[in-house]
């Protein structure tokens, strides 16, 4: 899948969204992760395939356990796709 995201533009964007998650404090990246995913969901996740869509992270080995995070959210209502075009006076 990875490969497929990535024919368009080439590994240079993958490159460059390595690079932005460097810059988040390690701490905080997979909150920034999460947010990002939560935005995407809502942006694109598109009405047609359910009323939910489910991200499954990968393990995480903690002291003892393994933890896997799944997320579940809410597909958004469909948004009208017309134009918004401003009067000249606006």
């Amino acid at each position: 899948m990875l490969v497929e995201l990535l024919r368009p533009v080439g590994p240079e964007l993958a490159r460059r969204w390595l690079a932005a998650l460097l810059l988040v404090p390690e701490g905080d990246r997979a909150g920034v992760v999460r947010t990002i995913e939560e935005h995407l969901a809502g942006l694109y996740g598109g009405a047609a395939r359910g009323e939910e869509i489910t991200l499954r992270h990968p393990p995480e080995q903690k002291q003892g356990y393994v933890e896997q995070v799944e997320v579940t959210y809410a597909r958004p209502p469909a948004k009208p796709r017309g134009s918004r075009r401003r009067s000249a006076g606006d």
